[in-house]
């Protein structure tokens, strides 16, 4: 095992389902505890939106980490990076608890594009290279998690990193866009700008132009390429049978599942 991620959702949801916000946060963690006990390395703040719309519940997980017995201390965040250097400026010493920011994004080389395709605020545009540049500047690991569309099928892997080398990234992790299959309007926009190839590019590249580091504990491979940590993530929902728990997560209701579509999975 190597990931609980902590899914977010509004303070207002989380209130009302749990009925009692004392109750909730012992809850979340007990089940932090649970996924320590068992070999969880990596505490990941994400959302099913946007983590940083919620900051006080990334607080309130923060704060019961620090009372953990064994807190978790390697702790990422996973933003599309609207409102991020805000927050860490408002938020400075809670930030202090996290080595890496995990950028999520779809076009590395035009942040305007970068931020229609993500349905950002116009004027909250995210500044891919000034972002970046100011996270590192702060002393975070960044990493860049690509989620691969058509875009990229006229361009050359050698291009894309020759683009994470110009930014300065320390790791990069290409990501197969996931469909719920229950034909949803994000189904079929996907089906519209599926990567074609890409990921199977990608792969070979890395595989020609990397080196081997080491398996992840969910299966996938880590290449050292060009100096830049990379990974390939053809199953990010966690779709694929295997003999090992990729993620437990956390959800809103303050339960723990190890998938983050079935409530089926509930852990407890």
């Amino acid at each position: 095992m190597s990931f609980l991620c902590f899914s977010h959702e509004q303070r207002e949801q989380k209130i009302r389902l749990s009925g009692d916000v004392n109750r909730y946060k012992l809850n979340v963690k007990k089940r932090m505890e649970f996924a320590r006990d068992n070999g969880t390395n990596t505490l990941m703040l994400t959302s099913t939106g946007e983590a940083l719309e919620n900051m006080e519940s990334i607080v309130d997980v923060l704060r019961i980490n620090r009372d953990l017995e064994s807190p978790f201390k390697w702790v990422e965040l996973q933003t599309s990076g609207v409102g991020l250097l805000d927050a860490i400026l408002f938020y400075r010493d809670w930030f202090r608890d996290i080595s890496t920011i995990s950028l999520s994004v779809v076009d590395i080389f035009d942040s305007i594009n970068n931020a229609n395709i993500m349905v950002m605020p116009m004027d909250r545009t995210v500044p891919i290279n000034y972002t970046v540049a100011e996270l590192k500047r702060m002393g975070f690991n960044v990493r860049l998690s690509i989620n691969l569309t058509n875009i990229y099928n006229d361009v050359s892997v050698s291009q894309i990193f020759r683009r994470l080398i110009e930014l300065e990234v320390d790791q990069v992790t290409f990501r197969k866009l996931y469909k719920s299959g229950e034909d949803t309007k994000q189904d079929k926009w996907i089906d519209e700008n599926s990567d074609g190839f890409t990921v199977d590019r990608i792969a070979l590249y890395i595989k020609d132009h990397g080196q081997e580091l080491e398996r992840l504990p969910f299966g996938a491979m880590k290449y050292s390429v060009e100096g830049i940590s990379t990974v390939v993530d053809d199953d990010c929902m966690a779709k694929e049978m295997k003999n090992v728990l990729k993620y437990m997560i956390i959800r809103e209701d303050g339960k723990l599942y190890t998938k983050w579509d079935d409530k089926g999975s509930l852990i407890f």
